[in-house]
């Protein structure tokens, strides 16, 4: 089949906006529009200024695209070809669009436009947006490349691009970063200060003292936390694939936002009992932290119906709306499980369509402690829909009777581990009527 690649430079012409180059061979020389302007005798002489102007522009002003943008073109066409789409982010600022005509079923599908490109001698960072008929969302990245003798190569990222270090600090957080980010750090500061208090008092924790703030570095290193030390480490929102319409501030939320979420609820478990963090089940660990995103806002949160619609059985459709949450979450470069809520990825028709034919009985739930191989093999959902599952229980525990109820419920896991002891000691009803409620918010609530 024939393979065909169109490569279109548009021009920015100061105030007067974006000329598009068309279908002229490269490099054009193209008139930029001309607003009119209620002078008498201007019209002639503004034309003919932005004429030489676009001109100059062009084939040798600053904005003309010359051999080092040519070159990453042709890399950028090679990458499109061998479907060779990773990592990411990069915000529009539209001089380059590549985009594949009549390709080969490989990338055919592929749209790629360079919003951005930044040059450090004889390296690049490329900023670019992605349309990839095999995701359901566009997404942006930046792609690092470096020229040699053999022309330009894919390189890691380059340090040097993000600038000097700077400091910020919000109520809760003190950011290092650098000048790259800080737009990203901006945006988040104030966010992550509201998602925070929201996450500790839906765990019934109260707010830290004043001045323990928590230290947030952001920059090129791999994603660390240590609760104890109130440090953590994020990735760049430049080095994560950014999905539309998420903003690298939002980015950058979500990535201190998995770590916070796994420090609340082991705050929680030491808050009620030494030994509770080592009892819960992976389940119940992972249905407590996506419940914990569902609290305070975010992606997680945004997708909690489809997710739902996945986890009760509600046919194909439903693994179709998971599709995007897995691209979502495999923005930060993990897959669903390491990204803490226990959600396998891709989720398949087959579990959907066999998931939990009755999700509210709790004699076939993953027990809250630790499973025993007994009880493995007695629990009827699957390991992969559970936590879902689990979730919308802690929802409807902590919307019918009050937040205060679930310490309790993690103090007495140290006791009991199963749902049928649990569910009298902690709420003062008897299972049966727990869940019969539970079945009926989840229809009222979710029509589920």
């Amino acid at each position: 089949m024939a393979r065909k690649i169109e490569m279109r430079w548009d021009v920015l012409c100061g105030e007067d906006g974006w000329a598009d180059a068309g279908d002229q061979a490269w490099p054009p020389v193209v008139p930029c529009p001309v607003r009119r302007r209620r002078v008498p005798g201007s019209g002639l002489m503004l034309a003919v200024f932005a004429l030489v102007g676009c001109a100059w522009l062009w084939i040798g002003g600053p904005y003309a695209p010359g051999p080092a943008e040519a070159g990453i073109g042709v890399v950028l066409a090679r990458e499109i070809e061998h479907s060779a789409v990773s990592t990411a982010s990069g915000q529009p600022v539209s001089t380059t669009q590549l985009s594949g005509i009549e390709a080969g079923p490989a990338f055919s599908a592929v749209q790629l436009t360079v919003a951005q490109s930044r040059f450090l001698g004889s390296q690049a960072m490329v900023s670019v947006r992605v349309v990839d008929a095999a995701r359901p969302l566009a997404y942006r990245e930046s792609r690092f490349y470096e020229e040699s003798t053999a022309g330009w190569q894919r390189i890691p990222p380059i340090p040097a691009f993000w600038g000097r270090g700077q400091t910020a600090s919000s109520q809760f957080f003190d950011f290092h970063y650098r000048r790259l980010d800080s737009l990203a750090v901006q945006q988040a500061a104030s966010v992550l200060d509201d998602r925070y208090v929201a996450l500790r008092r839906a765990f019934g924790l109260s707010l830290p003292n004043t001045g323990e703030n928590i230290r947030v570095e952001v920059g090129l290193d791999s994603v660390y936390g240590d609760r104890t030390q109130q440090r953590m480490r994020l990735r760049s929102p430049l080095l994560l694939p950014v999905p539309e319409p998420l903003t690298d501030g939002e980015m950058l939320v979500q990535s201190a936002q998995f770590v916070l979420v796994d420090w609340t609820i082991s705050e929680a478990l030491r808050s009620q009992t030494a030994a509770g963090a080592a009892q819960l089940s992976m389940p119940m660990r992972d249905g407590l932290r996506l419940w914990g995103h569902w609290q305070v806002g975010g992606p997680l949160a945004e997708y909690r119906v489809a997710l739902m619609r996945a986890a009760f059985s509600l046919g194909t459709e439903a693994a179709n709306e998971i599709a995007s949450i897995c691209q979502v979450l495999k923005g930060w470069q993990m897959e669903v499980q390491s990204a803490s809520v226990g959600v396998v990825c891709p989720l398949s028709n087959d579990i959907v369509a066999g998931s939990v034919a009755e999700p509210t009985r709790l004699d076939k739930m993953p027990d809250v402690c630790t499973l025993s191989p007994d009880a493995a093999e007695a629990a009827a959902i699957d390991p992969g829909l559970s936590p879902i599952v689990l979730a919308t229980l802690l929802d409807y525990a902590a919307e019918t009777f009050g937040p205060g109820r679930l310490p309790l419920l993690l103090g007495s896991a140290s006791v009991t581990c199963s749902w049928e002891a649990l569910i009298p000691a902690v709420f003062d009803i008897p299972v049966g009527e727990f869940a019969l409620g539970w079945r009926v918010w989840l229809e009222e609530e979710y029509g589920l």
